[in-house]
């Protein structure tokens, strides 16, 4: 009897194991569809333009902390242009005097070049919707602005990130 079970056991693993061997699943850093090198590999070597407004910035640095982290920064090979907007919404109020809920939104929209060829390989819009309370004091509402742009900007450069990976890796 224990040996039948042992038997049907291993059957179960085996037919599962075939199947999943089957499937289309393939780590989002692995082998790059475009270069047939690595996704990281890829992403380490895009060049990304210098920003005028601060918001540009945020997203600048986050993305390239996130495509190639300090040292890791591979030869150039497409150039990512942002064009970032930053609007800021007045959503609720409590009091005229009082608490004020504000919202930053983050939009970009972005183009990646190969500079080998100049052709663009991939563009799009992405955004980032960030809340935060305004309570009429200058410095803790300073504070909350600067922290819900940032919080927008890291959301932002993350989703950027994870859109030239999908397209390196093949699944635009």
């Amino acid at each position: 009897m224990q040996g039948l079970k042992a038997a049907i056991a291993l059957l179960c693993l085996t037919l599962a194991s075939s199947s999943l061997s089957g499937c289309s699943y393939r780590p989002l850093y692995g082998r790059s569809a475009l270069s047939g090198g690595t996704v990281s590999s890829d992403l380490s070597g895009i060049v990304v333009e210098e920003q005028k407004t601060r918001a540009g910035q945020l997203v600048r640095n986050e993305l390239l902390s996130a495509i190639a982290p300090a040292g890791t920064a591979g030869a150039p090979r497409y150039s990512l242009s942002l064009a970032v907007t930053e609007r800021i919404i007045s959503t609720f109020s409590a009091t005229a005097d009082k608490l004020q809920r504000k919202r930053i939104r983050l939009a970009a929209s972005y183009s990646l070049t190969e500079i080998a060829t100049g052709k663009v390989v991939n563009s799009g819009k992405s955004f980032s919707d960030v809340s935060y309370d305004q309570i009429r004091e200058p410095v803790a509402d300073l504070q909350a602005e600067t922290n819900a742009r940032e919080r927008a900007a890291t959301d932002l450069g993350n989703d950027l990130r994870l859109r030239l990976a999908a397209l390196f890796a093949g699944r635009n």
